[in-house]
């Protein structure tokens, strides 16, 4: 008879064990597969030695998808953070700040110009709010110690996108919140509604003006909604339509036509128009700013009639014409002496105003423009 041996091969391809050693030994096999290996003999440990660790199976998870679980909530942590920064109006390229090219106030000036206008100005307890959101400018601006006023303007200073507070370039004293003048610049669509087809492309939007709450001055260009019209004007000598206290001076004679037309779908009725401006220095200013006007469409509005009574016709737009060279004030015509300074401020209430390098007494003799 053949005596079997005591060792004994395993079943398990790539692995051999041995009953008298205890041992196993572990052979790579061609396939990547995990080999099992059973322990043929516990290993007895004292009560001196520290017992193993039991190996978990999370414990044998790769290290790369900890690393990305850790770089995931990094990531996660990057985006709030950037979103938080994107609330903050804090960049100058705005096209509220591109209008106004405002300055930025640290929380110390502020403090100097409202102390200054508390000086002036009697019962004033309240702090300086913003016009838009009517909330602080700056929370407990009178409250504060001037130490910590110091330090808040010495961060602010350090890090000017820190600072929330702003002035518009022509206001005086007019302060508003970064965040709050996005919401004050009126849009005007660039590439217009002319087409009836639904297209999936964005309309362009462009910033067209900003027009201060509190002193209702206008940054940017402010276009109206005339109708299709013409404007012409001409210079008449002295003697041929005098003006009331003007008559030693020549009279520009202007006329506005506009005719039946749509809008919308719907029909209005065309005027027609004239008025009278002596041919003096400030007369003179007076037709440039109207032809500037009447260029961005603010002259005439389409709406109902005061005189008439009729509905949906073209009508002045609260810039007041002479349409008559005498009677005074009550037919509209002349001697008025406050008529130049109204008129002007009513056309700079729409932004037009006289800027650098115009100058009035250029304008021609004779002229016409017609919009449409």
């Amino acid at each position: 008879m053949k005596l079997r041996s005591r060792s004994k091969t395993s079943k398990v391809k790539g692995v051999k064990s041995t009953r008298a050693s205890g041992k196993a030994s572990v052979v790579k096999t061609s396939r990547n597969k995990i080999p099992i290996v059973k322990n043929l003999r516990k290993k007895k440990v004292s009560l001196g030695q520290k017992q193993p660790k039991r190996i978990s199976h999370k414990q044998n998870l790769p290290q790369t998808s900890k690393i990305r679980h850790k770089s995931k909530k990094k990531s996660e942590l990057k985006k709030t953070e950037e979103e938080k920064d994107s609330c903050r109006p804090c960049k100058h390229d705005t096209d509220a700040a591109k209008l106004t090219k405002w300055s930025d106030v640290t929380i110390l000036e502020l403090l100097e110009i409202l102390k200054e206008e508390r000086k002036h100005h009697k019962n004033v307890d309240e702090e300086e709010i913003c016009p838009i959101c009517r909330c602080e400018l700056y929370d407990d601006i009178f409250k504060l110690s001037l130490k910590k006023i110091k330090e808040i303007n010495k961060k602010q200073l350090g890090d000017p996108s820190s600072i929330d507070v702003v002035k518009f370039k022509d206001c005086l004293n007019h302060f508003y919140h970064k965040g709050c003048t996005d919401f004050m610049v009126q849009y005007a669509e660039q590439d217009g509604n002319s087409s009836k087809k639904k297209t999936k492309k964005k309309v362009k939007k462009k910033a067209q003006y900003l027009k201060c709450a509190v002193c209702s001055l206008i940054y940017g260009e402010f276009i109206g909604n005339c109708p299709p019209g013409t404007m012409s004007w001409e210079l008449y000598k002295k003697g041929q339509y005098p003006c009331e206290g003007y008559e030693k001076t020549g009279t520009y004679i202007i006329n506005y036509t506009f005719k039946d037309g749509f809008r919308n779908g719907v029909s209005y009725g065309g005027t027609y128009r004239q008025a009278y401006i002596p041919d003096t220095k400030e007369g003179r200013e007076v037709l440039y700013l109207l032809i500037k006007s009447f260029k961005r469409k603010v002259s005439f509005t389409i709406g109902d009639s005061v005189t008439t009574g009729c509905k949906n016709v073209v009508v002045w737009n609260s810039i007041h014409h002479k349409t008559c060279t005498h009677g005074g004030i009550m037919t509209y015509g002349y001697p008025d002496a406050t008529y130049f300074n109204r008129v002007k401020l009513e056309m700079a209430d729409k932004g037009i105003l006289l800027e650098q390098g115009e100058d009035p007494d250029n304008v021609s003799k004779k002229g016409s423009i017609t919009i449409r």
